[in-house]
């Protein structure tokens, strides 16, 4: 295998599993999936550019050498029970790993924080394709150097909910049994009573 790789500024992208402040415990890296919108013009050089480090590292023939790139259909990356991650179909998907974190800013220069960077948020990103030979595992990877957040996006998964909406039957329920009860201890020779016990033993002092 040659040595070849290419730094090049990603056409605006969905960002999905941002694993960016803390390592990821899987593979003790930082990460992330940047999703595509296929008819983005800029998209056929940002592939050609993991290409070309590919044709250069493992000849023109690299596919027929089974070289795997970190881009494909999103249509293809599914969860343990076969369906399609929110957010990737209909997308280009690039994965992104590094051992180091990239750095990260918005549009007004601020550092991006856990609270500002979700999956859903719209960015752009500096990447380095490079090729690959572990343990004969070959392919071109795509490490991210910055990360630029263009603005905010729509969440993806269903995110957090509100809860009193969510289980407002149940509350009118616990509300209706709780107004029950109260007019129950008010009603007419209830307040106050006592259990009718045993009679008590005189203490000895």
């Amino acid at each position: 295998m040659k040595k070849a790789n290419a730094a090049v500024i990603t056409p605006e992208f969905v960002i999905s599993f941002p694993q960016i402040f803390e390592p990821d415990p899987n593979f003790g890296g930082y990460s992330f999936v940047m999703l595509f919108d296929p008819e983005d013009p800029e998209l056929k050089a940002f592939i050609a550019a993991a290409v070309g480090v590919a044709e250069k590292a493992f000849g023109k023939e690299w596919k027929a050498k089974g070289i795997k790139l970190p881009i494909g259909r999103g249509e293809s990356r599914t969860n343990e029970a076969g369906q399609v991650y929110a957010g990737f179909e209909g997308k280009i998907y690039c994965n992104c790993r590094s051992k180091v974190a990239p750095n990260g800013i918005d549009v007004a220069g601020n550092p991006l924080t856990p609270e500002n960077i979700y999956s859903g948020a719209i960015c752009k990103a500096r990447v380095v394709f490079f090729a690959y030979d572990t343990r004969g595992n070959k392919g071109v990877g795509c490490a991210p150097t910055s990360l630029l957040k263009l603005r905010d996006g729509e969440p993806l998964g269903p995110g957090a909910t509100d809860p009193t909406k969510d289980f407002e039957d149940v509350l009118e329920s616990y509300k209706a049994k709780a107004l029950d009860s109260l007019e129950a201890s008010e009603a007419p020779g209830i307040q106050g009573s006592e259990p009718a016990g045993p009679a008590e033993e005189p203490l000895p002092f």
